[in-house]
This record gives structure tokens, sequence and C-alpha cells, in this order.
């Protein structure tokens, strides 16, 4: 038997531009920061921007001034929820038998 590693996965645009956009306590991050991070895995700049436009059309990005996006309402409220899910572990205790 040997032992299979799965191939790291390569983000999608889309999935690119949200997880990068998350990491954001407050504030937005540039046009230029998204396309060099794309640029890391092989997305190619036009594609990138095109899930940026379909992304503020659907709400889930938001413009923050000439070339910059954040987060739009619809992403922080599912972002929210996701990182909560993270913590859950950090809160866990011991269980103790009666």
């Amino acid at each position: 038997m040997t032992d299979a590693v799965a191939p790291p996965r390569v983000p999608t645009p889309r999935s690119l531009v949200l997880d990068l956009l998350s990491t954001l306590r407050r504030g937005s991050m540039p046009v230029r920061a998204l396309v060099d991070a794309a640029a890391l895995f092989g997305i190619a700049e036009n594609s990138l921007r095109v899930s940026l436009a379909r992304l503020h059309r659907a709400g889930l990005v938001v413009r923050d001034g000439r070339g910059r996006y954040a987060l739009g309402p619809a992403a922080s409220d599912v972002n929210r929820q996701v990182t909560s899910w993270r913590r859950r572990p950090a809160r866990r205790r011991a269980w103790a038998r009666a």
C-alpha cells in the first residue's frame, strides 16, 4: 500500500478573491494585489478581473475607492458564519466523565 498524497487544491479566481478579501479585518484590497496573488496560482489577470466583476454584480464584493474592493454585505454574512465554525475547535473542552 502506498501513501497517496492529494495534490494541492488550486483555487478558482472566485474563491481566491473571496478568500483574500475575507482576511481583511476592515478596509479594502487593491486590484493589483489580487492580480499578483492570482498570478502565483497561474490564474490569468483577465480571469481574475472577470470574476471580480461577477462578484461585484452579485453583491459579494463592493468597490471601495478606485481600484479597491472589499467583501460585500452578502459575503460578510457568510464569512462571519464560516469564521465561527473555524473557531469551534478552540472552544471545545475535555469531557469529564461523571
